[in-house]
């Protein structure tokens, strides 16, 4: 098991009090009024937004994936050996069932994938934080290192 740190240190430093080249007790010594709003767009513009990056897959190249699954190989060798054979009724079949078969998968995954979509953006995560000496509720997108966030009995911790 590695003991290295999570965090990159900084220049020159062999322990773990740098957050991306700024001294961690930098980003640590808010106020209590929090953060300014100005001082809050410089980080969000320096550290990014508070969410994990999203993969996008190409729709046609996992269209084409389907057809060459376990199961579908299967089915093209079936066809390869109906052809060789001439035994071009089963081909045809074996053949229609094929494209249907990973057209139909591929259009189910789309729509799966589309709804896990609309999910997402129907449950954007919301937090309570001090910013300019005033409690605000927004995006927890737009969190950024060294804001003070407020916690009520059973809330979700925006991390």
């Amino acid at each position: 098991m590695s003991t290295a740190p999570l965090l990159p240190a900084g220049p020159g430093s062999n322990d773990d009090s740098y957050y991306c080249g700024v001294p961690k007790s930098m980003l640590f010594k808010t106020g209590t009024d929090g953060l300014s709003e100005a001082e809050a767009e410089r980080r969000l513009a320096k550290f990014g937004p508070n969410s994990l990056p999203e993969k996008k897959d190409n729709p046609l190249l996992k269209l084409l994936l389907a057809f060459v699954s376990p199961m579908a190989i299967m089915i093209w060798i079936a066809i390869g050996i109906e052809a060789i054979i001439k035994d071009w009724p089963d081909f045809g079949v074996l053949l229609t069932l094929q494209i249907l078969n990973s057209t139909v998968g591929w259009f189910e995954d789309w729509k799966a994938g589309n709804a896990v979509a609309a999910l997402k953006n129907a449950l954007k995560p919301e937090c309570q934080v001090i910013r300019n000496g005033q409690h605000k509720k927004m995006e927890a997108t737009l969190l950024v290192p060294g804001d003070r966030i407020t916690l009520a009995a059973g809330a979700a911790v925006p991390a």
